[in-house]
């Protein structure tokens, strides 16, 4: 006996005749038949009187109606709760992300991650570094994609999931455009367009600068594409991630990359006071594991 067979034999004592409850059921009603005939051998009881043009029930067939009613009512609330019970077992990351989706190809990474676990629902935002910290430090995020040099590491746990570099850009008739590898003393007279100073790139490059004894003449900071366009009109020199160049691009620029390298890794990060939850466990994993 089986749950839908219960179901099928309610409709017919509901709309009292076969073709009817075929009818409600979407089923043929030779289909219906069958399967109330395999009900009753199971049973060995005869639940219709088929003499009779309209589905009356028999004695047999009104005690088993009695009881099948409470036994399909039981099933179907348990079935609910079931419900309500795998609902609650689906879990949600709250990740706070740089505009960075198209760089990495994290789009695909994600995807990829929640056809692995359809149990864990990812709610992505993306914002600036500024607001990634303030969300993170709030409780708003669970845990914040972003460049390294964000976290403190006082106060933060980080894992490195992608991998970039600082490069010099230079108009493509400017004297270095030939070289294969530049160090920041040689380019330390030029003069500098920056991302924005609320980024960790741009404090980066302030420490460079410093590190190696340069006072750099910054002409103005801006966002990455507009520094490229900038740039490609021969009005200064960048320093950014390579890794930019796969999403903005313009044909009058040349990129050198450093020489030492400087690194520029792309990390989860979280609170070190939060716990690391199974789902979280389960991103990072997976995150680290395409690195």
């Amino acid at each position: 006996m089986t749950f839908e067979q219960l179901d099928y034999f309610i409709e017919i004592v509901k709309h009292k005749t076969f073709f009817d409850a075929a009818e409600a059921l979407h089923i043929s009603q030779s289909s219906l038949s069958k399967q109330i005939i395999k009900l009753e051998k199971e049973l060995d009881v005869q639940l219709f009187d088929r003499s009779k043009r309209s589905a009356q029930l028999t004695d047999g067939g009104q005690f088993f109606y009695q009881h099948s009613l409470s036994l399909i009512s039981q099933y179907h609330q348990l079935m609910n709760q079931l419900k309500i019970y795998q609902e609650s077992l689906q879990h949600k990351l709250n990740i706070g992300i740089l505009p960075i989706l198209n760089q990495y190809k994290f789009t695909s990474r994600f995807r990829g991650f929640c056809q692995l676990h359809p149990d864990i629902v990812l709610s992505l935002d993306e914002v600036e570094e500024n607001e990634l910290l303030a969300g993170l430090t709030m409780g708003k995020y669970d845990i914040i994609i972003a460049r390294e040099g964000l976290a403190d590491k006082t106060q933060h746990r980080t894992w490195e999931i992608a991998q970039d570099e600082l490069v010099v850009v230079v108009p493509s008739d400017h004297p270095f455009a030939g070289k294969e590898k530049i160090t920041i003393t040689e380019c330390g007279q030029e003069s500098f367009i920056l991302m924005n100073s609320y980024t960790s790139v741009h404090q980066l490059c302030l420490r460079l600068f410093h590190k190696n004894g340069i006072t750099p003449k910054i002409l103005r900071t801006g966002r990455v594409e507009s520094i490229i366009s900038s740039i490609a009109i021969g009005e200064g020199v960048g320093l950014l991630p390579r890794k930019n160049f796969q999403t903005f691009h313009s044909e009058n620029i040349s990129i050198i990359p450093l020489f030492p390298t400087v690194r520029l890794p792309v990390c989860c990060i979280k609170n070190k006071a939060e716990e690391i939850t199974p789902p979280l466990k389960q991103f990072i994993i997976y995150l680290r594991m395409l690195d």
